[in-house]
């Protein structure tokens, strides 16, 4: 495992650790901590560090210390299920073994089954004594607002930053240029054909990104792991990895969208990319409930066209 010391440049001047460490220090940190972010490597390494200062151990054994309490998704499906959460709260009901304090860290937190959040918000409501609950998540708003609003708020920002990778910036010149055509374009038959066959290639030149990102990424990521995690749990992050960078993909063309700057923009080509972005931001919101990709931007780009040629 990476030691924090790897880390601790990118999050030792986040608004949330410093809020985070001073409320440690002032003896008022709350007891639910809900920390969300792209990136779950760093949200990881927030919780450990302030986990550290809470149970007096060192970084590198902390989920080994016997009053850290951890639980993960599991498996392509990423679930965290009702009978997991109930033998985490049995186990934290009882006093700590060595500190004199407990922590509850519950990684990608939104993945809880609704019996399984509801069975959790029991215990934000009445928590344990001496008992700290970190949930980490990149999709805070598909936690129940019940266990949302139970907790302090914070938002890391992220280390994941596809923008700037060449090919990926590539792919957005080529995307703006076929805007572009669009709106100049005769909208003949031939026409049509040709930029049809362009977003074929488009969506196999995203795949291909998409799947060295995250490779990248996970690489990198894997490095950072806690040891004895499961075959399981390490299926659950990298796919987690992945669908974080698809997400982020979509969210850049969304903004590329907005950005674009047209020669003429008339009321008719400022409504035709309004709904462009409409149409994309419908698709996004599909993806997080796991539409394909390749679907989702042939969808989305098909659209573009009937959109521009109306």
């Amino acid at each position: 495992m990476k030691s924090k010391n790897d880390f601790y440049k990118y999050y030792e001047e986040s608004p949330a650790f410093l809020a985070l460490n001073s409320a440690l220090e002032n003896a008022r940190l709350p007891h639910a901590i809900l920390l969300h972010g792209e990136d779950l490597v760093i949200l990881r390494e927030i919780c450990y560090e302030i986990s550290e200062k809470l149970l007096l151990s060192d970084h590198e054994n902390i989920e080994h210390h016997p009053d850290f309490f951890s639980i993960r998704p599991i498996n392509k499906m990423r679930q965290i299920n009702a009978e997991s959460i109930r033998d985490l709260i049995k186990e934290i009901q009882n006093t700590p073994s060595q500190a004199n304090h407990k922590v509850v860290a519950i990684y990608e937190a939104d993945r809880m089954n609704p019996t399984a959040s509801n069975a959790f918000l029991k215990t934000l409501e009445e928590p344990p004594q001496n008992t700290t609950i970190f949930l980490l998540t990149s999709r805070p708003y598909a936690l129940l607002g019940t266990i949302r609003s139970r907790c302090l708020n914070f938002r890391i920002s992220s280390k994941l930053q596809p923008s700037s990778h060449l090919p990926w910036e590539s792919w957005k010149t080529n995307y703006i240029e076929w805007i572009k055509i669009l709106e100049q374009s005769s909208h003949s038959k031939k026409d049509i054909e040709k930029r049809v066959m362009e977003i074929y290639k488009m969506i196999i030149h995203f795949e291909q990104i998409l799947e060295n990102l995250s490779t990248e990424q996970w690489n990198q990521n894997k490095k950072a792991l806690s040891e004895g995690l499961t075959d399981e749990e390490e299926l659950a992050q990298q796919t987690g990895i992945f669908k974080a960078i698809r997400q982020h993909l979509f969210k850049d063309i969304e903004q590329t969208t907005y950005d674009i700057k047209i020669k003429e923009l008339s009321s008719s080509t400022i409504r035709k990319l309004m709904q462009v972005v409409t149409e994309l931001e419908r698709i996004t919101k599909l993806i997080e409930v796991n539409l394909n990709e390749y679907t989702a931007l042939e969808t989305f780009l098909l659209a573009s066209l009937r959109i521009w040629a109306n």
